[in-house]
Order: C-alpha cells, then structure tokens, then sequence
C-alpha cells in the first residue's frame, strides 16, 4: 500500500498517466492498476472519469493532501537518520543529465565545494552514465527510473518556451503565429530513450487556451544535448524549445537572443527531479541537494519578479 501511495503522489506530481509512464518505465496499464488497487483499499474513488486529462475527485484531493506531507516527511526523516550516523567526509558522485541545468548549476557546485573542502565532488556526464550502469549518489534530471529502489523528488516545473537569436530571425522573418514555424529551421529535442519529440502542442497565454498542434516530420536538428541547442543559437542555425528557467537567465545575459512566439508556450511543462538510490544515502547528498534547492528558489524568485 505504501508504493501505491507513493505512486500516486508521484502521478498527481506529474501531471497524468502518459507522464508518468514516460519517466518512469512503468507500463499505464501497471498503473492503472495499482490506482484501483489503492482506491479498493482507501475504499473511496481517487479520480473523476475524464479522457482528456488527470482529474482528481474530491476524495483525491484530500488523499494528496493528506500524504504527500507523510511521503515526505518520510524522507525528511531518512535524512534526519543518515545524518546522525554520518559524517560528510568523502566522495559525492553526482549526475548532472540535463546540459541546460549543469550550466545554472556551475556556481552551486563552486559554492557547495568551497563550503564543504571535505567532500570530493565527482561529475559524472549524461553521456557516461545510465542508472544501473555506474554507480552514483545522486542525480538531476528530467526522467527518472522505474525501480521502487529510488528517492525521487520534484525539484522543479517548468513551461517550455521557444527562442532564437535576433540575427537568424533577422535573415529568416520572425513567426507571427505557430504555422509560420514550418517555414524555418526547428531542433526538436530528443528526451532519452523515448524518442524525438517531434509533436509540438502550443497554448496561448490569452486567448482561452487556444491550441496549435505541430508534427515535424523531417527536422533540420535533433538532439538531446543541451549544449548543441546553444550552439545552434550562437551560431543562428534556428529556432530552440528551451524552458523559461533557462531562456529567462540567458536572455539577462545575452542580448543577441530573443523570444519566437512569446505569447503561446508548451502544453507539457518539463519537470527536474532529484534521483538517489534508497540503499546508498549518505549526509553528503543531503547536503548537496539543500544548496541545488536553494539555487532553484533564487532563480524563480527573480523570474517571478522580472514577470511583475
């Protein structure tokens, strides 16, 4: 029952069934499953019957309230335990699977080591690394895995927004609406072992939701690293989906670039997450992961005082 309820904060979390599965491995009709199981043993019914979306009922909205402080209490209280029984000394090897986020992340780590001496940081890349293939303390990343031999926690959710720099829009023409995208040069993400995400749904931030669905058949660039998307725009190769929590940081740093279609954005935020194997905890990743936190705050603190 526990699993199940851990399962279902994790669904609420994510937003939906499809999600879930995405960045868990587990099959939606494993999940569905486990919902009724847990909806038989709660004896009430989690979930409002609906095609399009994830609904909550009254009941479940209560059951998230509810539990999601127990959950993480729970792992507050892991913490609280290994950090009696250890001292920080020694090595953190930490994963780092979203290029983007590495970059925001290069003064916290500078911070961490320069507050810490006594622990080693070793930086292990997406390219080197799965999550059974190499061991590790923790781990920053969009997906995480299906095992139940993981902690796993929502660091942060954000919109995706699309950007260019002013020179490419300038030898190409600047989209006025989402059907102008197939006249130019799009790099659509790669997100790990589920493929190119090469259906784009874009809302409009006013018109009542208004939406627009783009299928690009043949892209001109697919990737998943994150630092050859920023190559692209320096060099005004093409136009790059990125979340606000980046285009906002390197639009403060970069005035050559710009926002593509400012009022519509991604249907599907992406979400950051903290992994760390259950069995192998140790003070030094709570440590760590209280300076990635306080990082992620500062940042959408300022965002959302640039937005007032």
């Amino acid at each position: 029952m526990i699993e199940d309820i851990e399962l279902f904060i994790k669904l609420v979390d994510t937003g939906g069934y499809t999600e879930l599965s995405r960045v868990t491995g587990i099959a939606i009709t494993t999940i569905v499953r486990r919902m009724r199981q847990l909806e038989e043993t709660l004896k009430v019914s989690l979930f409002i019957m609906n095609q399009r979306s994830l609904q909550l009922s009254n009941d479940g909205i209560e059951a998230y309230k509810h539990f999601k402080p127990t959950v993480s209490n729970i792992a507050n209280s892991i913490d609280e335990y290994y950090s009696r029984q250890n001292n920080s000394e020694g090595e953190l090897r930490v994963v780092i699977r979203d290029d983007y986020f590495r970059h925001f992340l290069n003064t916290t780590i500078q911070d961490f080591t320069y507050d810490h001496p006594e622990i080693r940081i070793t930086l292990l890349s997406n390219f080197m690394i799965g999550y059974t293939e190499y061991p590790f303390d923790v781990a920053i990343s969009h997906t995480f895995p299906a095992s139940n031999y993981f902690r796993i926690k929502l660091l942060v959710e954000d919109n995706v927004t699309l950007i260019a720099s002013k020179k490419y829009l300038e030898l190409h023409g600047t989209p006025r609406e989402p059907h102008d995208l197939f006249k130019h040069k799009l790099c659509v993400p790669i997100l790990d072992d589920t493929g190119i995400l090469n259906s784009w749904e874009l809302i409009h931030r006013t018109r009542n939701d208004e939406k627009y669905i783009i299928t690009i058949n043949h892209p001109v660039y697919a990737s998943n690293s994150g630092e050859f998307m920023l190559h692209l725009l320096k060099n005004n190769l093409g136009v790059i989906p990125m979340t606000n929590f980046v285009v906002d940081q390197m639009l403060e740093q970069d005035a050559s670039l710009i926002r593509v279609l400012p009022e519509w954005r991604f249907e599907r935020p992406l979400r950051i997450y903290s992994i760390r194997p259950t069995l192998n905890q140790n003070v030094r990743v709570s440590l760590f992961l209280k300076y990635v936190q306080k990082t992620v705050n500062e940042i959408q603190e300022k965002m959302l005082l640039t937005r007032s």
